[in-house]
């Protein structure tokens, strides 16, 4: 099995929270979501298959994972 190393990598959202996701592979692009209290982490696995074959991008939500904890109140329409 080819062993993918994904990348590590941050941005900064509108409202100034640093979000992380995890990014490998190339071409079209797949996203991965993990489900609530999960994190990119969960995805290992999935992200080196999926990689041989498209652009592979999985996140942390707000507060989960390496992504920043806002300071203020979340709203659930930020956290979409």
């Amino acid at each position: 099995m080819n062993r993918t190393k994904f990348q590590s990598k941050y941005f900064t959202t509108s409202d100034g929270v640093r979000l992380h996701y995890l990014e490998a592979g190339s071409g079209k692009p797949l996203l991965l979501i993990p489900g609530w209290s999960q994190s990119a982490e969960e995805f290992k696995y999935q992200i080196e298959e999926f990689s041989n074959s498209c652009r592979v991008i999985a996140i942390d939500h707000r507060g989960h994972g390496e992504s920043e904890s806002p300071d203020f109140e979340s709203y659930f329409s930020r956290l979409a």
